[in-house]
């Protein structure tokens, strides 16, 4: 192509040479500021949210079968009676999706177990195992679970806090942990300060939702956006 071009050029006036010159760095310039435009678009003045790839902290849920437990002390569960059942149901279910090969035991069959046994929270974890007969127990120990600011219940705000737990059937000490990190999630997460009059149904609903995605995230890769 270029000694095509050569003769053209060397047959042009010297003056008409330079505007085909200024042409292609303007063609140039503006080829490169619709890039800067674009970017701009997108991002933002200041520059947009980016994607980041999070590893999973812990992989051993593939393909096992899994129990979902749920404790929390008298004090919270007089106050929110359904918050082990709730939570139970949803990590179950998230887990049933979200986690390759994983089986869970169904939740009410969960809940029935604890509630035939009700000092089930005293038992060696390899005990618990063994009884329902899973490769796995996901440990959900209540440490906050409420839809209000502290101090002040015409201020709705959900917050969830947990330990989160993992014992393992075939581990050498089926009674301690193999992993344990703890979790917190709040909702709505976008306020500096929680909602006045808002529906604590739909409050707990979206906690109970924000609680399970963080603690599903725990066990596989997933995709956070950093602004």
């Amino acid at each position: 192509m270029r000694e095509r071009k050569l003769p053209l050029i060397k047959r042009m006036t010297k003056r008409r040479v330079h505007y085909v010159v200024a042409f292609m760095l303007l063609s140039l310039m503006l080829s490169l500021s619709s890039c800067n435009v674009a970017g701009f678009i997108l991002q933002g003045p200041f520059g947009g949210p980016s994607k980041h790839e999070v590893d999973a902290r812990y992989l051993g849920l593939n393909d096992q079968e899994i129990a979902v437990m749920v404790s929390a002390d008298a004090s919270l569960l007089y106050h929110y009676p359904e918050a082990r059942t709730k939570l139970c149901k949803a990590l179950s279910g998230q887990l049933a999706m979200q986690i390759p090969g994983a089986k869970l035991v169904r939740p009410d069959d969960v809940m029935a177990f604890t509630n035939r046994h009700q000092a089930w929270t005293t038992m060696p974890f390899g005990q618990l195992l063994k009884k329902l007969e899973v490769g796995r127990i996901v440990h959900v120990d209540l440490i906050e679970y409420r839809t209000n600011e502290p101090g002040d219940s015409n201020v709705q705000r959900g917050q969830i806090t947990a330990k989160i737990g993992v014992v393992e059937a075939q581990s050498k000490t089926p009674d301690d942990y193999v992993y344990l990190e703890t979790v917190s999630a709040r909702y709505p997460n976008d306020t500096v300060v929680g909602v006045v009059n808002s529906d604590l149904s739909a409050i707990e609903a979206g906690m109970v939702d924000a609680f399970t995605v963080a603690t599903v995230n725990l066990f596989q890769q997933h995709t956070v956006m950093k602004k």
